[in-house]
């Protein structure tokens, strides 16, 4: 790098990548003009060395090392748009390729999140959470979150290495919410959100719009699988109408349904077709059944949820949910669901002091605490939480073809 060089690098906006201070991290991540060079700059604290390998070419371009943590530096003649990815050498002698995120502007166009900030979002999950997609002929996963009070958030995982400072977010001032598309992410990555927030502070979060979590209970990036409904349920099935159907309701846990399975060791699907035979031949014609989301382990209450839009999957998947209410269906017994949103589990990982910040939760504790289930109370006023929760209504009884929800603990 020529003296000339260096003095065009604007080193604090360096540094406040190094030290995971920057909401807008594509004004320097990103390939810049400079003068008749293109300058490429990546932080890569993993690297023990770096080079930038343009396509079609078969040289490549030595990154030197702005900054002994981790951020590499290179010139490349000419101005014109370049595709390109880095080679890296890891400090443990690994090789690998890295495409740069920070080529590809946020995918989400602003106008998508006006009725979310407005409070009548029905349709959240479409764009917030984890979504695989394709940009310019790459594979990769948008990610985006909802989180306004924090300095800075970035998503972490296994090829960052878990370090927050790799793949910053972008702000979107206006909305509150951060997000990046990341190249190279697949179907089965496990992934968190990391946020700086004021004070400093490090919180490490589950994304509140994920769909899939591990049994660690951290999501996983999935895509929504087709099902094979033979309900006949396009809001408009065969079965009983609704309103005019007699109320015989049966409290069904399928966790205890599982349960049974296991110890009569049949198959889940077995055991799920004679649970609705039997439920049937009863006379029932509806079902509530208890939560199936994530719930907090350290609370072991199905109603403590954690997150919202996934089952949770030391119990029950999505799979399985919608095969009961497919086999429930087919029977003529319509499917309600216990939905938690009197209150919300106290969980680090979770909502609760989401973006350093009562984002979800009431700050006067008056408000937001339920003492009887040392629980949180969700901000029913603040716009973002109710586009949430009607999304995560909608969610439910679209995706899952529910007839219902039943709201608890609200009196």
């Amino acid at each position: 790098m020529t003296k000339k060089q260096y003095a065009k690098m604007d080193w604090e906006a360096i540094e406040s990548i190094v030290y995971s201070d920057n909401a807008h991290p594509f004004e320097i991540l990103s390939a810049q003009k400079s003068g008749k060079d293109t300058l490429i700059q990546a932080f890569l604290p993993f690297a023990e060395t770096a080079e930038v390998v343009l396509d079609g070419k078969e040289e490549t371009i030595k990154m030197e090392l702005g900054d002994e943590e981790g951020f590499f530096v290179a010139f490349i003649p000419g101005t014109a748009k370049k595709s390109y990815c880095y080679r890296v050498v890891t400090k443990e002698g690994e090789t690998v390729c890295i495409q740069n995120p920070y080529d590809y502007a946020p995918v989400i166009p602003k106008d998508s999140f006006v009725d979310f900030i407005n409070g009548t979002c029905k349709d959240a999950y479409r764009v917030l959470g984890a979504h695989k997609m394709s940009l310019n002929g790459v594979g990769g996963v948008n990610f985006a979150v909802w989180a306004p009070n924090a300095l800075r958030v970035s998503v972490i995982g296994e090829w960052n290495k878990w370090d927050g400072r790799v793949n910053p977010m972008e702000k979107l001032e206006e909305y509150g919410i951060f997000t990046l598309f990341i190249p190279g992410i697949d179907v089965g990555s496990v992934y968190r959100f990391e946020l700086k927030v004021k004070g400093n502070e490090i919180l490490l979060k589950d994304d509140p719009y994920g769909i899939a979590f591990n049994e660690d209970g951290y999501a996983v990036v999935t895509e929504t699988a087709t099902f094979d409904w033979s309900d006949g349920n396009d809001q408009k099935a065969d079965r009983k109408n609704i309103m005019g159907s007699s109320l015989q309701i049966a409290k069904v846990s399928l966790s205890d349904v599982i349960t049974e399975a296991a110890k009569s060791k049949k198959k889940l699907t077995t055991v799920l077709k004679e649970t609705v035979k039997k439920l049937s031949s009863f006379g029932f014609t509806f079902i509530e059944l208890a939560p199936v989301m994530t719930a907090s382990s350290a609370k072991n209450n199905s109603y403590q949820t954690v997150c919202y839009y996934g089952t949770d999957a030391s119990v029950v998947s999505a799979e399985i949910v919608k095969e009961f209410v497919n086999e429930c269906h087919k029977a003529g017994i319509s499917v309600l669901m216990d939905w938690s949103v009197a209150y919300f589990a106290k969980d680090s990982n979770g909502l609760e002091w989401f973006d350093g910040s009562n984002l979800y939760e009431h700050a006067d504790k008056r408000q937001g605490y339920q003492p009887a289930y040392d629980a949180n109370v969700f901000r029913y006023q603040n716009p973002g939480v109710k586009s949430f929760l009607v999304s995560n209504a909608y969610y439910w009884l679209k995706k899952f073809h529910l007839d219902g929800l039943c709201f608890n603990d609200l009196a």
